[in-house]
Formats: structure tokens, C-alpha cells, sequence
């Protein structure tokens, strides 16, 4: 995430490179140790090794569940080896998968709760004007329960309660909307930065994902989360939402 944030942002330089910020927060929090971030922040800055390859490798699941899993290799033989083995081992296979996916440049910015519709207003504005493609009030996508996070016991808004606005677009405009929505006059706070694949039919992805039985459910966070803890992986996408 640290070579690509690097590579998506143009700089080596925290301050001068939002998405890498945020990728080092990111890396942080998942207790990356600081030996580890120094030395591929070295690696980013032409101090040391940078033979890093990007593979994506599409899979399918038993039930029909396509699967893209990025990983960066500095042996593609090796990478593909524990391949071989996860996805085996949980009955999957590789087949394109691909087409079921659209690559998205995704931006999150936090605001205060209280705010939120204003706010959505100011990225609408901001935002499609450089060409991002949907802006989206994540309370409003997760329902009731996100919706009562942001009021009092009373049902008045909390002050203190914070909410998440997503922003989309194509990956080529990452940097450009980061730098933007993160600098003066704006200034937002960016809590995710990054470019993901997201399904190309949102709708079918989630009449898929509500067909599934729990059975299925459990085997695919199975092996998702064999995928991601890989040390090579970079990030593990679904087709179904």
C-alpha cells in the first residue's frame, strides 16, 4: 500500500503526498512495525531495493463469487506458489474475474455528524466539478443504525459524533482529489485514500450477497482473510457488495 500510495501520489514526502499519509496511518493502525515502514519508505525514496512487482490474480469462489487479490512480489514465483496453496485449499479456482469489477480512485473524508448534509453539498460542488463520479453520505448507506450514531438518547445531534462521506472516481483522479479535499480552503480530514475495485453492478452485487447462506459467507471470509495475510497482499476485492 506504501509503494502505491507513493506512486499514486508522486512523492516519497508525507507532507507533500495526502494518499501516502493516509496509507501510513492505515499501516500504523494494522501495527505494521516502524523497522518495516522506514524500509519501504526507503525502498519508495530509490534507497533501496524497489524490484516490487504488481500481480493481480482473479479467482472464483464455489459459488460464483469472483475475487480480485493484489499483491506486490519481488518473486512472482513465490507469490504465486502461496497462491496456489490458499486457493486450493479453499476450493476456489483461477478464472477471470475481472470484468466484474470497476477500478475506483475512493476518497473518505470525516466531518462532524451535526454537519453531514452540508458537507455533502460542499464535496458535490467540489468534487464533481474535478471529476469525480458519486458522492455518498455512508450513514445513509448503512442504515438506521448509522443514522442513530450521529443524535443523543434525545434524538438531537451529537456534537462529538463524527460521519464518513465517500467519494468516487476514476483512478486517475486519486492524488488530485486527495490533494484537493485535504488542503486549504477545504481541509477536510481524510480517513481513506486509495484505489479499489468495487463492483461494476452494485445493485446485482448485493442481491448476490443476500442469496448467499451463511455457509457461503463464512467460506468466503475464510478465505479472504487467508488472502490478506499474506505479507504480500495488498488488497482482497469481491464482486458482491
Amino acid at each position: 500500500d506504501l509503494l502505491i500510495a507513493v506512486q499514486v501520489g508522486g512523492s516519497p514526502d508525507p507532507a507533500l503526498n495526502a494518499t501516502l499519509t493516509q496509507a501510513i496511518k492505515k499501516a500504523k493502525s494494522q501495527g505494521l512495525p516502524k523497522a518495516n515502514l522506514e524500509r519501504t519508505l526507503a525502498r519508495a525514496s530509490g534507497g533501496g531495493d524497489t524490484n516490487g512487482k504488481e500481480i493481480l490474480y482473479e479467482i472464483m469462489t464455489n459459488d460464483s463469487v469472483g475475487l480480485l487479490a493484489s499483491f506486490v512480489s519481488d518473486n512472482p514465483a513465490r507469490a504465486k506458489q502461496a497462491m496456489n496453496e490458499i486457493v486450493k485449499d479453499n476450493g476456489a479456482r483461477f478464472t477471470p474475474t475481472s470484468f466484474l469489477f470497476d477500478k475506483k480512485a475512493v476518497v473518505c473524508v470525516e466531518v462532524p455528524a451535526s454537519e453531514v448534509d452540508k458537507h455533502v453539498e460542499t464535496l458535490w460542488d467540489v468534487a464533481i466539478d474535478l471529476g469525480a463520479e458519486d458522492v455518498v453520505n455512508l450513514a445513509e448507506e448503512g442504515g438506521s443504525d448509522a443514522e442513530a450514531a450521529g443524535t443523543t438518547a434525545e434524538g438531537a445531534p451529537d456534537a462529538n459524533e463524527k460521519a464518513e462521506i465517500e467519494i468516487l472516481g476514476p483512478p486517475n483522479l486519486l492524488a488530485t482529489l486527495s490533494s484537493t479535499l485535504s488542503k486549504p480552503p477545504h481541509s477536510f480530514h481524510l480517513t481513506e485514500s486509495e484505489l479499489q475495485w468495487r463492483p461494476k453492478d452494485p445493485d446485482a452485487a448485493r442481491a448476490s450477497a443476500e442469496a448467499l447462506s451463511e455457509e457461503s459467507k463464512e467460506a468466503l471470509r475464510t478465505l479472504v482473510e487467508e488472502l490478506e495475510e499474506s505479507p504480500e497482499c495488498v488488497g482482497v476485492w469481491c464482486s458482491i457488495d
